[in-house]
């Protein structure tokens, strides 16, 4: 039998490079670690294997350097703030700027009083006679609604303005003695008034922190619609006599109030209007009265 080719190369190498046979059968030649069985190149057991190769540990992070605020010597040290002073001081600030786009428009409401002098001319009561003027005098409650607005112009000083209605009621039973045919009777008057009225007025406020009053004159002109029946005393023939009256009047107002709340939104005071006919006669209206305002500016 003819050997093949690789074995002689095989026995050839052993032959010239002196490799032990046990290794021969392992070509190429096991490297360290291992031995050859059956021609397999296997670890061998009896060498110790070789440690882990340890890694370094990663070294933490250097902490940065901040450099320390630079304190002038020379500088004051910081005073606590007084609370009540910002406060103010806040206050202040936003009064000042709210002089220039502080507008407001709001709801008007109010309760009083009116006294009112009615100076009318009776056609019917003595017809041979002709007119004759019947005075009629009295106070009544009254409720006001309205609508109004506020503007600062500059510090301290405002304008107001409005349009109120005004309902009220009116009876009398001291009015000056009328005369029927002969005779001199008591008038007994009850009516119903509709005052339409509009104001204008300068304020001058509000000028303190605490307690933010306002101080407010100027002028008013209304129109009167008066609802009246008229009694006689004393008197058994004559009816009660129904009348309506349109009266126009106009005069002044003052007011003294305060404003509170969120952005002044609210206000509270007491108003006084006085008002007399434009052309005092035998027919006009003069009216004094007296209210507690009430205001809400709308947000």
């Amino acid at each position: 039998m003819r050997p093949s080719p690789s074995s002689l190369l095989a026995a050839a190498l052993i032959a010239t490079l002196g490799i032990d046979a046990a290794q021969a059968a392992c070509f190429p030649q096991c490297r360290s670690g291992y031995v050859c069985q059956g021609s397999t190149c296997v670890p061998d057991k009896a060498t110790p294997a070789p440690a882990p190769a340890t890694r370094r540990p990663t070294p933490p992070p250097r902490p940065r350097l901040v450099q320390p605020p630079k304190i002038d010597p020379a500088s004051p040290a910081p005073q606590p703030i007084d609370p009540v002073a910002a406060r103010r001081l806040a206050e202040q600030r936003r009064r000042e700027a709210a002089v220039r786009t502080d507008l407001k428009v709001g709801f008007i409401a109010a309760v009083g009083y009116s006294f009112n002098h009615l100076t009318a001319l009776s056609q019917t009561l003595n017809p041979e006679d002709g007119p004759q003027p019947m005075t009629i005098s009295g106070p009544g409650p009254g409720l006001v609604v309205g609508v109004g607005l506020r503007k600062n112009v500059v510090r301290l000083f405002g304008i107001q303005a409005g349009v109120r209605v005004h309902g009220y009621y009116w009876e009398s039973e001291d009015a000056e003695p009328i005369r029927i045919g002969r005779e001199y009777h008591d008038l007994t008057h009850t009516g119903f008034g509709l005052r339409v009225s509009g104001d204008l007025s300068l304020r001058v406020g509000p000028f303190a922190d605490v307690f933010p009053m306002f101080l407010g004159v100027g002028g008013i002109v209304a129109a009167d619609i008066i609802f009246g029946t008229l009694g006689f005393d004393g008197v058994t023939k004559t009816p009660d006599v129904s009348y309506i009256e349109v009266h126009f009047q106009g005069g002044g107002v003052a007011e003294l109030g305060f404003i509170f709340g969120a952005d002044e939104q609210y206000e509270l005071g007491v108003r006084g209007e006085f008002m007399v006919a434009p052309d005092s006669g035998d027919d006009d209206l003069n009216s004094v009265g007296i209210f507690l305002n009430f205001a809400v500016a709308f947000p």
